[in-house]
C-alpha cells in the first residue's frame, strides 16, 4: 500500500536514489554506508520535493526500526544461546535471516516506488 502524493512534479531525486544505495551497499559493509545515508537524509529530508521527503522520512525509519530490532535480536541471542550452551545459535542464524529479508524487501521496495515515481509504502 502506497500514499498517493499530489502537487508539483518531483526533480532532484538523484541524491535520493544514492541514498537508497548507500542502504543497500550497507548490507555487504556492516551498515558503515548506511550510516553515511542515514546522514544524508537527516540533512537533506527538508531541502527536497514532497516525494524525496516522504522517501527519506521511510528511509529513516527503516534505519532506526533496523537498530532497534538487531538490538533485541542480539540479547535474544546473547541469552538464548548461553543459556542453551551454544546450540540455540543455528535458530537465531534463522531468525537474523528473516530480519535481513525484511529489511531488503523494504529497501527494495521504496526504491522501486521512488524510481516509478510513487510515494514511499506506509509503515506502520
Amino acid at each position: 500500500m502506497t500514499r498517493s502524493h499530489t502537487g508539483a512534479p518531483s526533480r532532484g531525486l538523484g541524491l535520493t536514489h544514492i541514498t537508497y544505495g548507500l542502504f543497500v551497499l550497507g548490507i555487504f559493509t556492516g551498515l558503515f554506508t548506511t550510516i553515511i545515508g542515514v546522514i544524508l537524509a537527516y540533512l537533506d529530508r527538508n531541502n527536497t520535493a514532497s516525494l524525496a521527503d516522504d522517501h527519506y522520512n521511510y528511509l529513516i525509519d527503516t534505519f532506526w526500526s533496523a537498530v532497534i530490532w538487531a538490538l533485541i535480536l542480539s540479547a535474544i541471542v546473547l541469552v538464548f544461546g548461553f543459556f542453551t550452551l551454544g546450540l540455540g545459535f543455528g535458530a537465531a542464524g534463522l531468525v537474523y535471516l528473516g530480519y535481513m529479508i525484511w529489511y531488503g524487501y523494504r529497501l527494495i521496495k521504496g526504491w522501486v516506488n521512488l524510481t516509478n515515481g510513487r510515494a514511499a509504502p506506509i509503515t506502520g
